[in-house]
């Protein structure tokens, strides 16, 4: 993987994240949607067309709502960071996983940017759903 990386592609990693684990999560983010916790994010496409600001043509296939660690237009945590909404042990066992992953990338590829710590300031971290 760290060959492909190296010479600018995609590595892809075979159940990196093992199936149990991506059940729990799903369930996690289901109940966390239909709770009301996910936000629609400033990327989803409104409208048959791009940009269209006339939203009684919303097409919810084109829906995407997010479940951010944090909300850069607050200054503040989002609920995937939460410790009291849903499957906080999950998320937080996601959000350890990736940065073992970052910390390791980081000395492979001598990227030490890409080294940080498992923390409250993983805000890129975030659970997507997208259309119905």
């Amino acid at each position: 993987a760290i060959t492909t990386i190296e010479r600018g592609g995609i590595a892809i990693v075979p159940n990196f994240i093992p199936p149990s684990e991506v059940s729990r999560l799903r369930a996690d983010a289901t109940n966390l949607y239909r709770d009301g916790h996910f936000i629609v994010d400033a990327l989803a496409g409104y409208g048959a067309k791009a940009g269209a600001r006339d939203k009684s043509s919303f097409d919810p296939s084109k829906d995407r709502a997010v479940l951010p660690a944090y909300i850069p237009s607050k200054k503040q945590n989002g609920p995937f960071v939460s410790s009291t909404l849903g499957d906080v042990d999950g998320r937080k066992g996601l959000t350890s996983t990736i940065s073992a992953l970052r910390s390791n990338l980081a000395q492979a590829l001598d990227r030490p940017g890409l080294d940080t710590p498992d923390g409250g300031d993983n805000h890129e971290m975030s659970s997507t759903r997208f259309g119905p």
